[in-house]
C-alpha cells in the first residue's frame, strides 16, 4: 500500500478555488510552528503529504499569517484549524472547526469556506454531517500525551462505528506505526491524521 503525508494577500470567496474534496492517505498536522525558518524545516518533513494543516502556532499572529503563506506556496492541500480569518486571508481550502469554536453558518458569507470538525463522539459526527462539513477529524484512536487524562481513547470500534456512519472520517491520536494506519484505514478511515510523527520517516 502506498503512504501519504497529509498534515495561510487578499480575501478570498469561499466560492473560489475551494474544491469540496478531501484527499486521502496521511494528514501532516503542522502544530506550534515559531517563525518562517521553522516553518520551512516542518515542510521538508511534511513534503511527501498530500495535504496539510495548520493549528495553535506559538508566535504572534503576524508571524503566523508568514507561515501560513508560506504553507500555502508548497501544500497541495490546506486547512486551517479555527481560524476563517486567517484561512480566507491566505486561501486555504478548508477550516477544521474546533468543538469551543465559531461555526460556518454563524460567520459572514465572505469567510464561509469549506470546513471540517474536530470530533470525539459519535453524535458529533452526525451533527456535523447535518451541518454540511466536508468530513470529521474523530480521536483520539489511541492515547496522546496531549489528551492523557482529558480523553479516554476512543480505539478502532469506535473508529469503525464513526466511518459507518457514511462521512469521511480522518483519524487521529498516536497513529505512530504503519500497522496503526493499516487499522484504521481498515476500520474504514479516509485518511489518518499525524502529529508528532511527521518527523518519522519511516512512517511517511
Amino acid at each position: 500500500m502506498n503512504y501519504w503525508v497529509l498534515g495561510c494577500g487578499t480575501l478570498v470567496s469561499a466560492s473560489e478555488s475551494h474544491p469540496e474534496s478531501l484527499p486521502g492517505g496521511l494528514w501532516a498536522v503542522a502544530s506550534g510552528l515559531r517563525d518562517l525558518d521553522h516553518t520551512f524545516r516542518w515542510m521538508n518533513s511534511a513534503r511527501p503529504a498530500s495535504a496539510w494543516s495548520f493549528r495553535l502556532p506559538e508566535c504572534s499572529q503576524a508571524e503566523a499569517i508568514t507561515c501560513l503563506r508560506g504553507l500555502r506556496q508548497e501544500a497541495d492541500w490546506l486547512a486551517v484549524h479555527a481560524r476563517f480569518d486567517w484561512a480566507s486571508l491566505i486561501g486555504a481550502n478548508a477550516v477544521v472547526e474546533g468543538w469551543r469554536g465559531l461555526r460556518r453558518r454563524q460567520l459572514p458569507e465572505n469567510l464561509r469556506l469549506p470546513c471540517l470538525r474536530s470530533t470525539h463522539e459519535l453524535r458529533e459526527c452526525v451533527q456535523a454531517a447535518a451541518d454540511g462539513c466536508l468530513g470529521t477529524i474523530f480521536g483520539p484512536i489511541w492515547d496522546t500525551p496531549s489528551k492523557h487524562g482529558l480523553l479516554t481513547p476512543r480505539g478502532l470500534e469506535q473508529l469503525a462505528e464513526a466511518c459507518a456512519l457514511g462521512g469521511k472520517v480522518i483519524a487521529i491520536g498516536a497513529v505512530d506505526t504503519p500497522e496503526r494506519v493499516e487499522q484504521c484505514l481498515r476500520a474504514g478511515a479516509h485518511a489518518i491524521a499525524v502529529l508528532r510523527s511527521t518527523n518519522d520517516h519511516g512512517l511517511m
